[in-house]
């Protein structure tokens, strides 16, 4: 897709993109020779394309990544939040089943029958 095109890397300049693949740019520089970076995240702050529609389609990528991590993460909290809420309510009954049978093992036969239902 991108093979072939010209990028800058703020410390190893120019370099020319081999290959994209698995979420990884490889891009080969004059001096340092072939270097791997995450795609399409390493354009947000190391690489930048020169050719200005490449670089716009990578940033457009870059942000529908971003939205999709924010969204998965806001689900995942929703998610966790919902479990929390879930055990904090059964310790809640459980505790709460634990003090009346206390309590109605503490009284005589009739009185505990009569708690027990309801009455």
């Amino acid at each position: 897709m991108y093979e072939g095109m010209t990028v800058v890397h703020g410390k190893f300049g120019s370099g020319t993109v081999v290959a994209l693949e698995d979420n990884r740019i490889r891009v080969q520089f004059a001096a340092e020779g072939e270097k791997a970076f995450p795609y399409p995240d390493s354009f947000e702050k190391f690489l930048k394309f020169v050719d200005d529609k490449a670089q716009s389609e990578v940033m457009d990528e870059l942000e529908g990544k971003k939205n999709a991590d924010e969204k998965a993460l806001r689900e995942r909290t929703i998610m966790f939040r919902q479990k929390d809420l879930e055990r904090r309510k059964e310790r809640k009954e459980k505790a709460k089943k634990a003090k009346k049978l206390a309590q109605v093992k503490s009284l005589p036969v009739t009185e505990a029958q009569e708690q027990a239902s309801g009455i």
